[in-house]
């Protein structure tokens, strides 16, 4: 009997230790997700810019094209 409740209790801490890296591991996950959605905004906000940029650029290359000799 004590045997077995030695490997119980071997058992119980490997279970123990397994479940806290499991929480760890999940806690890291939603990091990554929370990144990555980080990251997506940033890159929705660099296209925006990036498409407003270019628009003003045609504009202004459009106003140019007036003082331009011929």
């Amino acid at each position: 009997m004590k045997q077995i409740n030695e490997q119980m209790e071997t058992i119980i801490a490997a279970i123990d230790h397994i479940s806290a890296i499991s929480e760890r591991s999940a806690a890291n996950s939603q990091n990554v997700a929370a990144a990555a959605e980080e990251q997506n905004a940033s890159m929705q906000e660099i296209s925006a810019a990036a498409t407003m940029l270019a628009t003003m650029a045609e504009e202004m290359n459009n106003a140019v094209r007036v003082f331009k000799l011929s």
